[in-house]
């Protein structure tokens, strides 16, 4: 499972997101796409154990209008020009990229998807928000939310002592190991969910094992415990931060993700948000 993907370096093993799979996906529809979501994507590649990035765009020989044929043409060669190193396996489709994307891990071994989201303040970025997070409950494979944030110099990982806390903790660990990132560990204490004698002890408890889990790996966490309301004070911390990695588990799913705390996070922070699924370590 996720959360038992390597426990100390004489493991010899990886943990990082790309266990899921050994490439990531992203669509490319228009010339945008290159230097935004395509570039979040090879750089998390490039940092990371993955092997290639898969790019699913629409097959210019199926477009029948001649004009967006040869701008599809002119869209993929750019595509394949910015790899910089990178390796990059084009997949083409017919219709819309987007609608085949949750496919690309059955059918090329991806263990990341790489979607551009806009902050949701708004309906467009609420759509694109709530697609993202049924993406990853569709496949069970870790998304990561593009907002261009890269390259990623300090990661932000709620700490908490349940099975999604440390399945968040444990990506961003690694995270900070491939990019040699700034690690912060935030621990909310929710005065209205979490006001009983346990609450200090459990931030504590939380703080604690995610600081020895990150030392194993030689990567240092600064630490804060706070109370207060979860979403206000992540989002307040966010800003400072390039990469927030939050778990989403199945159990937790509403119809509408800003019922759920990881959902209204991952949907109103300006920075890119990694994603990952809750797994069970048994």
């Amino acid at each position: 499972g996720f959360s038992d993907i390597a426990r100390t370096h004489t493991t010899g093993q990886g943990r990082d997101p790309l266990d899921f799979g050994k490439r990531d996906g992203v669509c490319v529809e228009k010339a945008g796409d290159v230097s935004r979501v395509l570039a979040e994507a090879m750089y998390f590649a490039r940092n990371s154990r993955a092997t290639s990035t898969v790019i699913l765009h629409r097959d210019p020989g199926s477009i029948s209008d001649p004009e967006q044929s040869t701008e599809m043409a002119k869209v993929l060669v750019q595509a394949l020009k910015s790899a910089e190193g990178t390796q990059v396996r084009p997949k083409p489709v017919t219709g819309r990229p987007t609608s085949r994307l949750h496919l690309l891990p059955r059918e090329e071994s991806v263990g990341l998807l790489v979607v551009p989201t806009p902050p949701g303040k708004g309906g467009i970025g609420l759509w694109r928000g709530g697609r993202a997070l049924r993406l990853l409950h569709r496949t069970g494979k870790p998304v990561l939310l593009s907002r261009g944030s890269h390259p990623y110099r300090r990661i932000l990982v709620p700490a908490r002592t349940t099975l999604g806390g440390k399945s968040a903790a444990r990506a961003a660990i690694d995270m900070a190991v491939y990019t040699k990132a700034e690690l912060r560990a935030l621990a909310v204490e929710d005065p209205v969910f979490m006001s009983g004698p346990d609450a200090s002890a459990e931030a504590r408890d939380a703080v604690t094992w995610l600081e020895d889990d990150a030392g194993v790996h030689g990567v240092k966490v600064a630490s804060e415990i706070v109370r207060g309301n979860p979403v206000r004070e992540f989002l307040s911390r966010a800003g400072e931060c390039d990469l927030l990695v939050l778990a989403l588990d199945s159990k937790a799913w509403r119809p509408w993700p800003r019922l759920v705390i990881t959902g209204m996070l991952a949907r109103l922070t300006d920075v890119s948000v990694l994603l990952v699924p809750v797994r069970d370590p048994a």
